[in-house]
């Protein structure tokens, strides 16, 4: 048995949220997107996605780095932006492993 699950873009354009940091980007939402969100822990940290210049919260996830890992698996890159003006571009997991080693 299959579950399929869609990323329905009309409602991603629709809401607003105010920007709360941390916060996980993803810069490209595919066709791999929904799925791999829908396995994610769910947690405290947003998870936004940018679609066409829109940016949406796609689902609150863990900061777990099983949640990082599952995304970069279907995703090239991940941005954690810590501050508005601060972020760490994550292309593998070592990349996120080394943002807590000088955050906490």
């Amino acid at each position: 048995m299959s579950v399929i699950t869609e990323l329905n873009v009309e409602e991603f354009s629709r809401k607003h949220t105010n920007m709360k940091y941390p916060h996980f980007v993803l810069h490209n939402i595919n066709e791999t997107t929904p799925l791999v969100v829908s396995l994610l822990e769910e947690g405290e940290i947003p998870l936004i996605g940018i679609h066409n210049g829109v940016k949406k919260v796609v689902k609150y996830i863990s900061s777990s780095a099983l949640n990082v890992d599952k995304i970069l698996r279907t995703h090239s890159v991940v941005t954690y932006m810590i501050s508005e003006n601060e972020s760490k571009i994550i292309k593998k997991i070592q990349d996120y492993l080394e943002v807590f080693t000088w955050i906490y």
